[in-house]
């Protein structure tokens, strides 16, 4: 998911953002909401598109597409959508290009870059979640959390990582110990059980005697 990247310098974004946004939408009399044409936005955008495209000739139409609102207990963010017809040059056909806008910014960014291979804009994603594992599987926890924990404890994300490796790797031989005291365990139970004269209770594992006992 595409977001923009807050500074220090922004302003956080309210609850009463979002109000002001929604209640900048109008409807048409069908009901459906009439896209946003603003000139300023329009300006921002047409010399956005200027500076990081330069394979972008000209600029032909900016059509408003949707408002998005992002909300946790981390992080909330809002920006409106554009979809632009750009003249890229040494193609013919009009290309597509979305651009975001931040009303809390008020500046414009895109996600999207241009692929030579397929012709097109393309969307590049940015992975924002970090992998960790447990003892059975593995679970995606975002980011933010991993940040908190290490700003709390004063580990790096690499402390963090070794201390859960040499973690992992204590389970592992702690478990392939307690294979071994279940193989010999069964060993003497065959033992007892066909050769009970051969076996001195006193020195069988106390879990073992308990085993035992229950099976007369």
């Amino acid at each position: 998911m595409f977001s923009f990247v807050v500074t220090a310098q922004d302003k956080r974004v309210t609850i009463g953002d979002f109000v002001t946004q929604h209640e900048g939408l109008k409807e048409n009399p069908d009901g459906e909401i009439v896209p946003i044409n603003d000139r300023e936005i329009n300006k921002k955008i047409r010399f956005f598109i200027e500076e990081k495209y330069i394979n972008v000739e000209f600029t032909r139409n900016i059509i408003w597409d949707s408002y998005e609102t992002f909300i946790s207990p981390y992080d909330r963010h809002h920006s409106h959508t554009f979809i632009v017809q750009v003249k890229v040059e040494n193609h013919k056909r009009l290309k597509y290009l979305e651009i975001k806008y931040d009303p809390n910014t008020l500046k414009v960014d895109s996600a999207f870059e241009w692929d030579e291979e397929v012709a097109e804009f393309e969307e590049v994603v940015v992975e924002e979640e970090v992998a960790a594992s447990d003892s059975s599987t593995e679970t995606a926890v975002p980011k933010k959390i991993i940040e908190a924990v290490t700003k709390e404890s004063h580990f790096s994300a690499e402390n963090l990582e070794a201390i859960s490796k040499v973690i992992d790797e204590k389970n592992e031989a702690l478990r392939t110990e307690l294979s071994k005291v279940e193989e010999v365990e069964e060993e003497v139970a065959e033992t007892i059980v066909h050769n009970p004269e051969q076996v001195n209770m006193s020195e069988a594992p106390k879990g073992l005697v308990a085993f035992l006992n229950n099976r007369k």
